[in-house]
């Protein structure tokens, strides 16, 4: 017999759109993706301080940490991450 998967996890779907998971700590979770067309390597950080904010942070490493924004679809994963993990209330 086969399963359905009837819901892809949050790794799943930021996989889908191009990221690739780094490192995954405690209170840190790194994802990485190749843009072939602007030739950059995003790097996307989503953290927990040890005083109890949240941090987003996607940016360039090869390029001085150059800023680099985020799609609405990708912030509602984000969002969508951080509550797997239970640094926000659900």
């Amino acid at each position: 017999m086969f399963k359905i998967k009837l819901f892809k996890t949050t790794d799943e779907k930021l996989a889908k759109i191009g990221f690739k998971k780094v490192k995954d700590e405690c209170y840190m979770v790194t994802y990485e993706r190749y843009d072939k067309f602007a030739f950059d390597t995003q790097r996307l950080t989503i953290g927990r301080t040890g005083y109890g904010y949240n941090v987003v942070r996607s940016f360039d490493p090869n390029r001085n940490d150059k800023c680099i924004g985020l799609r609405g679809y990708e912030l509602k994963l984000i969002l969508r991450k951080m509550k797997e993990q239970g640094w926000v209330n659900k």
